[in-house]
């Protein structure tokens, strides 16, 4: 008998009612996957056994339960753990397990903490590797991109709303995050601000999980790509725990994040795009940045996004990435000033790096890469 819990919509999606409940370039090579394991919690050695042999099928790594929760995909946890497991492990998906027949006392303590399944081991051994499965076809088809700038003026926001528009393009989910509170807020810059949906201030209460799917359905849509802004409302922060749970989402993440790796510490991404110009000024300021981001995310992958602005700059791509020691993984010239991707056209420019750069992404499967 199988007890899957449908996914519950937390919050309405509304905008002013939405509430989360829940709290030249350089080729690139491949690297494993950074959030590629299965948590485990339990006390029970055979349901560890089993639920091992049954994680490490699917392709994922079994991890004890002290593994930092960066590296986690997911945990599974005995029933009677799950508190533990909400806690230690914060907005990732949860399947509960356990010997025999639950009763209803497990049930309830299942849904009050939202986990995806409760299954009784080992008579839903298929049942729970169907959950696994799915997955790792989610984590195969998500990753998550930032974009920083390495100094004032890089144009970091301007390649993340590009890097969106390609995603989107691609025909994958892609979501837009903005993760600097003090910025201009992108849905002024894509004048997107009448758009309906979700913003910061809409889930700067909310603590524990969410369905990422529900959360995502609740942002705005802008062009083909969901939208987490600002409503310049006093105090608006960035709600990691929402943040968290978007990462659950399949698709193409991408956070524009503020100057000097402000990305949170425990919220790693995938690849990390360093914007800059060639120039003396903005190589001293973003190695800087470079340093903070190093710190911050010692798993990340970092590669250089080059905007070149005229023929003949003194510091070529190749310049660069001996300079720093990483790779360039876009370069295009600037645009027009005053360019917005998605109001104004630049097929040469911007938008082919980002279409060449995903699609070299999806080709070497370095969705969820870190080094």
């Amino acid at each position: 008998m199988t007890h899957a819990f449908p996914r519950v919509a937390h919050g309405r999606r509304n905008a002013s009612t939405f509430v989360s409940r829940v709290a030249g370039e350089t080729p690139f090579a491949t690297h494993e996957p950074s959030h590629d394991a299965i948590a485990w919690l339990g006390e029970n050695f055979s349901l560890e056994t089993l639920v091992r042999d049954l994680i490490q099928a699917t392709g994922f790594d079994f991890a004890a339960a002290d593994l930092p929760r960066g590296h986690v995909r997911a945990v599974v946890c005995e029933v009677s753990l799950l508190e533990k497991a909400t806690e230690a492990f914060p907005a990732l998906p949860l399947i509960a397990v356990c010997e025999g027949e639950p009763s209803s006392h497990e049930y309830k303590r299942a849904l009050d903490h939202r986990a995806r399944a409760l299954r009784t081991l080992p008579s839903e051994s298929a049942e729970l590797l169907g959950d696994l499965s799915a997955l790792a076809a989610a984590s195969e088809e998500s990753r998550i991109l930032a974009c920083l700038p390495g100094h004032g003026g890089a144009g970091a926001t301007s390649l993340a709303v590009a890097l969106a528009l390609a995603a989107s393009k691609r025909g994958g989910p892609a979501t837009l995050v903005d993760a600097d509170p003090h910025g201009g807020g992108i849905d002024t810059l894509v004048q997107a601000r009448h758009v309906e949906g979700a913003r910061w201030s809409d889930l700067g209460g909310a603590g524990g999980t969410t369905d990422a799917q529900v959360l995502v359905e609740a942002l705005p849509l802008v062009d083909g790509y969901r939208l987490l802004t600002f409503s310049r409302t006093p105090g608006e922060t960035v709600n990691v725990q929402a943040l968290e749970s978007l990462r659950a989402a399949p698709g193409t993440l991408i956070l524009d994040a503020p100057l000097r790796a402000g990305v949170a510490a425990h919220f790693s991404p995938d690849i990390a795009l360093v914007s800059l110009h060639p120039s003396e000024h903005a190589l001293a300021a973003t190695e800087r940045t470079l340093e903070a981001l190093r710190e911050a995310h010692p798993r990340t992958r970092i590669g250089i996004a080059l905007r070149t602005r005229r023929r003949g700059e003194a510091y070529r791509a190749r310049d660069i990435a001996d300079h720093f020691g990483l790779p360039v993984m876009l370069s295009y010239r600037s645009a027009r000033e005053g360019f917005v991707p998605g109001l104004d056209r630049d097929r040469k420019g911007i938008e082919a790096a980002c279409t060449r750069f995903l699609a070299t992404l999806a080709g070497s499967r370095l969705s969820g890469v870190q080094s």
